[in-house]
């Protein structure tokens, strides 16, 4: 993977522009390494977060996926009705409210989300193994957990 230019600050500019820079650098730079990693799966990178989020939930409902993926119940309908076509996700009925439905991974879904999870931390390490000092990533997972924490 190429290396992400990340412009240094110029006289005059603030601080917070550069932090911005920097930031959104990194962040695009993942987002693309990210998708190469799990293109050969077919997932669209939206595709693959719906699937983890389900994963991590076990079972889900439509619109709690959508508010988890901050995207309109119409989004996730599409993203989900791929995911069944591809029979990584299965809805259901709800036992306890048969008006709702409930997603939750296929065994092909569950092997798929274990894979992309794979994927996405040998991806990780592979863009910040050896960047930073053990000091140095602990200090910006404590910032960046900060910062996480601020937006929420």
């Amino acid at each position: 993977m190429e290396p992400t230019h990340v412009p240094s600050a110029s006289v005059g500019s603030s601080s917070e522009a550069s932090l911005e820079s920097a930031v959104m650098a990194v962040a695009r730079g993942l987002r693309r390494g990210w998708a190469e990693s799990i293109a050969h799966t077919g997932l669209a990178p939206h595709q693959a977060r719906a699937l983890r989020v389900i994963a991590k939930e076990g079972q889900i409902r439509p619109g709690v996926l959508a508010e988890r993926l901050r995207v309109t119940p119409r989004s996730v309908t599409e993203v989900v009705d791929a995911l069944i076509r591809q029979d990584l996700v299965s809805r259901e009925l709800d036992p306890s409210d048969r008006r709702a439905m409930i997603l939750e991974l296929t065994p092909a879904g569950h092997t798929m989300a274990g894979e992309i999870s794979e994927r996405r931390r040998a991806h990780t390490e592979s863009v910040l193994g050896g960047a930073l000092t053990a000091d140095e990533e602990r200090q910006l997972v404590a910032l960046l957990h900060k910062l996480a924490e601020r937006l929420a």
